[in-house]
């Protein structure tokens, strides 16, 4: 009987409430949407900078640019950056790019206690991402800003 209740209760509380359901529902759909989008709009050629907002260490702080000719890929700091090491970085050592932002949102979708989401209207990539876990520090803000077209399909 003690077994039934506790597993009773635990189903309960581990279960997500029904608004947070209704919430990653639209979350989902509304991503979907603009991955859509993003797919039937995506120029050829583009560039963007990306900044990140974490606690994170400095190089993963500085915005960067990131351009995307023909399937290429190509990243880099306006100015050098110094790593922890003392080492000069001409790079962010893990660069996010438009796919990317959209795989993080499939994940955190799921499992973040918070995620803000804003689009971009003409082309429907994620243009800012605020994600809230559980732990007070653990907070990532992601915002993709400048985008400029260098060649239409």
């Amino acid at each position: 009987m003690i077994l039934i209740f506790f597993v009773s209760a635990a189903y309960i509380f581990l279960l997500p409430a029904p608004e947070q359901l209704v919430n990653q529902e639209q979350l989902l759909d509304e991503l979907q949407a603009n991955r859509d989008k993003w797919a039937s709009q995506r120029p050829v050629s583009f560039r963007y900078v990306v900044h990140r907002t974490c606690s994170c260490s400095r190089a993963a702080l500085e915005p960067f640019l990131a351009t995307e000719q023909r399937g290429f890929k190509t990243v880099s700091f306006a100015v050098p950056v110094e790593s922890e090491s003392g080492e000069t970085l001409t790079s962010p050592p893990n660069p996010m790019w438009i796919e990317n932002l959209f795989g993080l949102l499939d994940h955190s979708a799921l499992d973040a206690s918070k995620l803000v989401v804003a689009y971009d209207e003409s082309f429907g990539f994620p243009s800012i991402i605020d994600i809230q876990h559980d732990a007070a520090d653990d907070y990532i803000r992601y915002e993709v800003r400048d985008f400029e077209v260098l060649e239409y399909r």
